[in-house]
């Protein structure tokens, strides 16, 4: 009997899925983490950790040493004399750069297959993504720039093992002229599951903090509206940008400068001209970083033609997809203490709320009639406390758009 499609799956079924993608990726020989890799997360979630910690680890390692020192003597720091030392590679890097670096240097060890095309063309764009989000991040409060850099370089992490669990029907996916969003959409509608959901399995297996798996997880699922209010909001922004960006096929058309300026400051709050200085930046710090991933990424031959295709797709894409009012047939997601509420639209007219844990797993689940409940009692059907005014005014005005 033929599978359901990811969208159709209840709760109880999406948890018996992440059972089974586990058992499958285990099939697939994925590598386990190196001791080295266990040593960087740890000090990844240690929020007082320095840049001593990050050295010792760094010199603990003779490859992740020797790409450090690499990295240092790139074009990009423009040192006078040749780095030869590991510690003062270490405080050229910085140490939000450095502990980017490490973890994702071994995280890419671990799921990417040097060997295989599409894995090395992925990586490499993930790189791009990486540097791009980092750089975003410098420029939206200048906070948790290390944890944009992994989140980028992760939020495809899924695609190529995706190739490898579903062979030549997702190869053949692939070459549609589709972008990022609408790819998952076909992903969900077709396919029992989707690249996010061996990205969640994955991310289960690294342990990875909650402040990287959520954006990770939530990338192409559109934010709320309101000013973000914490890290966690802003990186999953941040995620949802990049994650977008189509790095394959040549966009459509391109939206008009005012349109543009417009989108930006909707999505990143940010001038239209620092998202352009974020891309520029990006495209030369990728020509180093890049160099680190080698064994593992293929660099992109026309840089500048990515960079300007990155360009064009935030300006059409974010157009459709933030600056027009959201598919009242789509899925919506809230904010909530206890966790993120979704609710999708059925095919009867009725609409079913889901409460979705850290992970990205729905746990609860609660069908009503748009018309006959308000979001308080969906609230408390899914035992949800109702905090926070911005999600109760959006989860009502939501459910009026269900109703009209």
């Amino acid at each position: 009997m033929a599978m359901k499609p990811r969208s159709q799956l209840s709760a109880v079924e999406v948890e018996a899925l992440m059972t089974t993608l586990v058992q499958r990726l285990e099939e697939c020989s994925v590598a386990t983490q190196p001791e080295v890799a266990a040593k960087i997360l740890q000090l990844v979630q240690q929020c007082d950790a320095g840049m001593s910690d990050f050295s010792k680890v760094v010199r603990s390692d003779a490859a992740l040493s020797g790409r450090m020192l690499r990295l240092a003597n790139s074009a990009y720091f423009a040192q006078r004399s040749p780095v030869t030392n590991v510690d003062r590679a270490c405080v050229l890097l910085g140490v939000e750069r450095l502990r980017a670096l490490c973890l994702s240097y071994y995280i890419s060890q671990d799921a990417a297959d040097p060997a295989h095309e599409l894995s090395r063309r992925i990586w490499g764009q993930s790189l791009f993504r990486a540097c791009l989000a980092g750089q975003i991040a410098q420029r939206t409060g200048g906070a948790c720039v290390a944890e944009a850099f992994v989140i980028g370089l992760l939020i495809d992490v899924g695609v190529p093992l995706m190739a490898r669990l579903g062979g030549q029907r997702y190869l053949d996916m692939l070459e549609i002229a589709e972008t990022p969003t609408q790819r998952h959409k076909r992903e969900l509608d077709t396919l029992a599951f989707t690249h996010v959901d061996i990205a969640a399995v994955l991310i289960d297996r690294w342990k990875l903090p909650e402040l990287l798996a959520k954006p990770i997880i939530w990338h192409h699922t559109r934010p709320a509206p309101a000013e973000p209010r914490d890290d966690l909001q802003r990186l999953h922004r941040i995620a949802y940008c990049v994650g977008m960006l189509d790095l394959d096929h040549a966009p459509g058309g391109v939206c008009a400068p005012a349109a543009a300026h417009a989108v930006a400051r909707a999505v990143l709050h940010i001038e239209q001209a620092q998202f352009a200085e974020a891309v520029s930046v990006a495209s030369n710090e990728y020509h180093s970083v890049c160099a680190t991933f080698a064994d593992v990424a293929d660099a992109v031959s026309d840089l500048a033609a990515l960079a300007q295709r990155a360009h064009e797709r935030m300006n059409a894409e974010f157009e459709s997809f933030i600056l027009t009012d959201p598919d009242p047939q789509g899925i919506a997601t809230f904010d909530f203490v206890a966790g993120v509420v979704e609710v999708e639209t059925d095919s009867d007219s009725s609409a079913i709320a889901y409460l979705r844990d850290s992970s990205g797993r729905r746990l609860v689940s609660f069908r009503f009639n748009p018309g006959e409940h308000s979001p308080q009692s969906i609230l408390a059907q899914l035992g949800v406390e109702p905090q926070g005014d911005d999600d109760i005014h959006r989860l009502a005005a939501h459910l009026r758009r269900l109703a009209a």
